[in-house]
């Protein structure tokens, strides 16, 4: 039932940005750019599906939705790049960059 109901949820959000399954094909996996592989689409986050039969990419901003599909056969590498900055990584280097400084000052004792 659960099953049911995914799918379901995702036909329709495919459906509000525009796109139709073909007759036989069948959603394998979805990579959000937000969030990474997800079960639930979202039509307001941009995602890559992948099908039985072709791979898709849609984008939703502003106004307008941005939609790609290409079929299987044509494809022969993927490679995904995000354009916005991770501000976890800021955080992250404040944390190396003072666990250095800890470390040089109990060098110094």
């Amino acid at each position: 039932m659960i099953e049911t109901s995914r799918y379901m949820s995702n036909a329709a959000a495919l459906k509000r940005v525009g796109i139709r399954l073909l007759p036989g094909e069948q959603m394998d996996a979805a990579v959000e750019l937000e969030s990474g592989l997800t079960d639930e689409l979202e039509p307001s986050h941009a995602t890559l599906l992948l099908t039985n039969r072709r791979m898709i990419r849609y984008a939703a901003g502003g106004h307008r939705i941005d939609t790609i599909s290409v079929a299987l056969e044509d494809v022969q590498a993927v490679e995904v790049k995000r354009g916005e900055r991770n501000r976890q990584w800021v955080f992250v280097g404040l944390v190396f960059i003072g666990g250095g400084f800890l470390l040089g000052l109990l060098s110094l004792f």
